[in-house]
């Protein structure tokens, strides 16, 4: 009792023949056992590709040359470059809404084509299903498939399918993939830049390792809110300060930590005086009860600095 389309027929100014109306009803049964076909030939090719991505993001495959030929009989390349992007939304709140997983899966699928039909105009992709997000492949083979190429494609998707959406669309942008050991590789970076940017305020829908450039490196071996929580422990006494007595204490120390703690040298950055330089270097001791001579006191605050900047937390200075 699905209804798979319409069939609609027009006459003019005339009424039907019962011989018509059969032909009619013979007709619908025609068609709708054809769409049934091409649906369930269409829900086949979509496990399949599913449980393809599935094994190939995993490294679960026997050999090399076997998921080889699992990637040509869904007419795919992986022997090329190749990016691994990962989609993710809030799937309780857009699906508050519907009955049952039949719908949610139907909606999933409308995603997915929508996110093909955009992928495909710039490079050849493939989309699939996951748990909780959508993986798509995309070849990045071509001299113009650049990482702003793929960081566009990312940004039309957003376009297109936030429509759809009663959430926020966020896509992660995986390595480049050369070996076939490189698709886990790049799909979890994918998954860690998503984590890394929900805790950061500053960062779009869009996120990569590329754009976290060198700080990826040790964010991406650390818990974020562990780091967050840390670089704030450490600063707050300042944060509170400058907040309630709309100080500078915090730009004044990070200026002084990147010039490697030279009075003189923060002094002409800042455009103050010497005397008036040391003023808030004691002011700072005097509030933190950290003595600003212990190296490695000083390296831990200027990571804190870091990663408060990572954060979104306030302005970023000299670049």
């Amino acid at each position: 009792n699905e209804l798979l389309g319409f069939l609609s027929f027009l006459k003019i100014n005339t009424l039907y023949s019962e011989l018509e109306m059969m032909l009619a009803q013979q007709v619908a049964n025609f068609l709708a056992v054809l769409l049934a076909h091409d649906r369930k030939i269409a829900e086949i090719e979509l496990k399949l590709k599913g449980n393809f991505v599935e094994d190939l993001i995993s490294g679960n495959y026997l050999d090399i040359e076997s998921i080889k030929a699992r990637a040509r009989a869904l007419e795919y390349d992986i022997t090329i470059p190749n990016r691994v992007l990962v989609a993710q939304f809030d799937e309780a709140k857009q699906f508050s809404r519907y009955k049952n997983n039949d719908e949610q899966n139907s909606f999933r699928h409308e995603l997915i084509k929508k996110i093909q039909s955009v992928t495909a105009l710039t490079a050849p992709s493939m989309a699939v299903s996951g748990k909780n997000e959508i993986i798509i492949l995309v070849q990045a083979d071509k001299p113009n498939h650049t990482f702003e190429a793929i960081k566009h494609i990312a940004q039309e998707i957003i376009r297109k399918v936030s429509p759809l959406l009663k959430t926020k669309l966020y896509i992660g942008i995986g390595t480049r993939c050369t070996e076939l050991e490189d698709y886990k590789r790049s799909y979890l970076s994918a998954k860690k830049a998503l984590e890394i940017g929900e805790f950061m305020i500053t960062e779009g829908q869009i996120r990569s390792f590329e754009q976290f450039k060198i700080h990826a490196l040790f964010l991406s071996t650390l818990n974020p809110a562990e780091l967050y929580s840390y670089a704030r422990k450490l600063l707050q006494p300042l944060l509170d300060y400058d907040d309630k007595h709309n100080a500078e204490l915090i730009k004044t120390l990070q200026e002084f930590l990147y010039l490697r703690n030279n009075v003189e040298g923060t002094a002409k950055s800042l455009n103050m005086s010497v005397s008036g330089i040391k003023y808030r270097l004691q002011k700072i001791q005097k509030i933190t009860g950290y003595n600003l001579k212990d190296h490695k006191l000083c390296f831990d605050l200027q990571l804190a600095l870091i990663i408060l900047q990572l954060f979104g937390e306030y302005n970023v200075l000299n670049g």
